[in-house]
């Protein structure tokens, strides 16, 4: 009796001993790698003051927050990305997009597409939209003069100093440019607008181009009087918009009838490579509607 007791003993800590032992071994799942975020603070001014009438006061720096791939080096400059200017709205700031926070959506998806291959590996950059020096301001109404001038400092500040501080691919065929509400105005008045020699790819989600600038009384601007300037400050057709893509909420009031009326005319615009668009159905001028139009865009760019 004692001797089977013993036996059955042994074998139970044999069973047990070999459980532990494949607990204890057994494979965990690879971590998803994961890209890094850092604060810049790079030279601008105040483009509302004229050249000649410029202060100390009126030259500044200007934090923005860039998003880097996971593997980047900084060192290896013979790896080189795309870059994208993603824009803010009405009353936001460089953290809108929430990169700068312990938890983003948007990183979590720039993260996992990029681990498994679904979108190009890119450097995402969320600048503060507003040229003068009421940038820094905590949310609130932007400045509209500041708003308007928005693109002299992409041009003449911002694009410089990524393209000296960052492992950045040459050419206007690997910079996008995209934004929610104010931000896709300023995608479609400024980086199209006024910046096309410098942008290839857009994406604006909940806005279109105002008949004033940054004005939403004025109305939505009618979409072929709006490709009209566009061809007249860029006449050359080698100038192509490599991707448009546009999303908005169904019941986005006032934005989604201006929406209506861009979205046939852009898909007929021959100088788009590539135009789509996506309506959330039943949504208004909310989160819903901007982290699934960004999510959708990024499946396009740099393809």
């Amino acid at each position: 009796m004692l001797k089977k007791l013993i036996k059955t003993l042994l074998l139970t800590t044999a069973f047990s001993l070999l459980l532990f032992s494949c607990a204890t071994t057994a494979v965990e799942p690879e971590e998803e790698p994961k890209g890094q975020v850092i604060e810049i603070n790079y030279p601008t001014r105040d483009y509302t003051v004229a050249e000649d009438s410029l202060t100390a006061q009126d030259k500044y720096n200007k934090r923005a927050f860039v998003y880097l791939p996971a593997g980047y080096n900084a060192e290896d400059t013979a790896v080189k990305y795309p870059v994208v200017i993603l824009m803010h709205g009405n009353g936001g700031n460089e953290s809108t997009w929430t990169l700068n926070f312990s938890y983003s959506e948007i990183r979590d998806a720039l993260d996992e597409g990029m681990a498994n291959g679904e979108i190009k590996e890119f450097i995402l950059v969320t600048p503060n939209g507003v040229s003068d020096k009421t940038w820094s301001k905590e949310m609130g109404y932007s400045n509209r003069a500041g708003v308007l001038e928005f693109g002299k400092e992409l041009r003449n500040d911002l694009l410089p100093y990524l393209r000296e501080n960052f492992n950045i691919l040459d050419g206007r065929e690997n910079v996008a440019m995209a934004g929610l509400s104010m931000g896709a105005e300023q995608t479609m008045e400024i980086g199209i607008g006024q910046c096309l020699d410098l942008i290839s790819y857009f994406g604006a989600f909940s806005c279109t181009p105002y008949t004033v600038g940054f004005d939403m009384g004025s109305g939505y601007l009618d979409p072929a009087v709006y490709i009209n300037q566009v061809e007249k400050t860029f006449p050359d057709e080698n100038l192509s918009i490599k991707l448009l893509y546009m999303a908005c909420g169904s019941a986005d009031d006032p934005f989604y009838p201006g929406f209506c009326a861009y979205v046939p005319v852009m898909s007929e615009w021959n100088r788009i490579e590539q135009f789509d668009s996506d309506v959330v159905q039943g949504a208004g001028h909310v989160w819903k509607v901007w982290s699934k139009g960004f999510k959708q865009f990024i499946q396009y760019l740099f393809k």
